[in-house]
């Protein structure tokens, strides 16, 4: 329940705050910094994989053409209604021999494109119209703690804003990583996200139960491909620890070919690592996987800025309550898709063990894969 100071010079039943009585001021030092004010540079530190996802050179692509044609309407078995045409890559075709004639012909060019589905997503909150009204009204005194959350001065509205937008962000990122097309519940709604894109048959799994050999066969599919410092490898920390625990000096004091460690942590052949809890792990097996995503040839796309605009609609009904009044409903929307136009600049090593030192956590499911803005722990 929130301090009965946060309500000043008022005898307003505590109930009519009952929705901003989450655990905020408990967990408040782990929400700081994610305010409307600097909600863009805190969400690459609390959602690194998905915040990469929205920044790569494809993602850009994509947002380009995202206003013109290459968005259309189409039905579909799915009831898919609205698709995007993701960039493309281009090539030529091998060239002929003309046999006896002393030329080749200039090749053909061929053309590799796609369409990926767009999905809605949507945050629906709804008050009793007297209740919104007073939550208007009723500002925020100089004694509270809620740093990050709520100002002095502000409205209980304004704060209830604040956290429309903490949560639907996390939405967001959540669907961008977890939200394929064929899950539905409370939590993630149908969405093209990355996993939907890494389940393409064409997109290469590697056995990662001795995960220095799998390195290795990576390093091979790596050495004949371009833009090496595109790519990234993105995983759970509890996969990360395991290989951190892994990868150490031999005698002679040099980590195994291809590994380096920095100031930032853990490299191979360069790549750096994105440490993020949306990957998931199979607590129940002890594994985890890894991803290898090249960033010229994967993106997250949303409509809406993830700080600033999100799509916003209030609609009052007139209906007949208990005490008569209607209610006020605020709506926020995005929509979007992840998608990959190269199966081959992107990979999955599956399997990997977690360390058996981090064992003893698997008590804490809601903080290794979290499902709500603030884990339960």
């Amino acid at each position: 329940m929130i301090n009965e100071n946060i309500i000043k010079n008022s005898s307003v039943d505590m109930g009519l705050v009952q929705k901003l009585s989450t655990n905020f001021i408990d967990i408040i030092s782990d929400c700081e910094g994610l305010d409307d004010f600097s909600l863009r540079n805190a969400l690459q530190d609390r959602y690194p994989l998905a915040y990469w996802l929205m920044q790569t050179s494809f993602a850009s692509e994509m947002r380009r053409r995202s206003t013109n044609p290459q968005i259309f309407h189409r039905s579909s078995k799915e009831g898919v209604a609205w698709e995007m045409d993701i960039p493309g890559a281009v090539w030529t075709l091998e060239p002929s021999n003309q046999g006896t004639d002393c030329c080749w012909t200039l090749p053909d060019f061929a053309k590799c494109s796609g369409s990926v589905p767009l999905y809605m997503l949507c945050l629906k909150d709804c008050d009793n119209i007297f209740d919104r009204m007073v939550f208007d009204r009723l500002r925020i005194n100089d004694r509270t703690d809620l740093a990050g959350i709520a100002r002095s001065g502000e409205t209980l509205e304004e704060v209830n804003e604040r956290i429309r937008k903490l949560w639907f962000t996390f939405y967001l990122m959540h669907t961008a990583i977890l939200g394929t097309s064929d899950t539905s519940d409370n939590i993630v709604k149908p969405f093209h996200g990355l996993l939907e894109v890494l389940q393409n048959e064409a997109v290469i799994s590697l056995a990662g139960a001795n995960p220095l050999a799998a390195f290795e066969s990576l390093a091979c599919r790596l050495a004949v491909l371009e833009g090496r410092e595109n790519f990234v490898l993105a995983t759970h920390p509890l996969i990360y620890e395991s290989l951190d625990e892994m990868i150490v000096p031999d005698e002679r004091g040099q980590l195994p070919r291809g590994w380096a460690r920095g100031a930032d942590g853990l490299t191979y052949k360069g790549m750096r690592f994105i440490q993020d809890k949306l990957v998931p792990v199979d607590l129940a097996n002890g594994t985890g996987d890894i991803y290898v995503l090249a960033g010229d040839s994967v993106g997250a796309f949303f409509a809406f800025d993830m700080a600033t605009p999100y799509e916003i609609r209030d609609d009052y009904t007139e209906q007949t309550l208990a005490d008569g009044c209607g209610q006020m409903c605020t709506y926020l929307y995005n929509y979007g898709t992840v998608a990959s136009n190269n199966a081959n600049r992107v990979a999955v090593i599956s399997g990997v063990p977690i360390s058996s030192a981090c064992t003893e956590i698997y008590d804490l499911a809601g903080l290794i894969n979290p499902k709500t803005l603030i884990p339960a722990v």
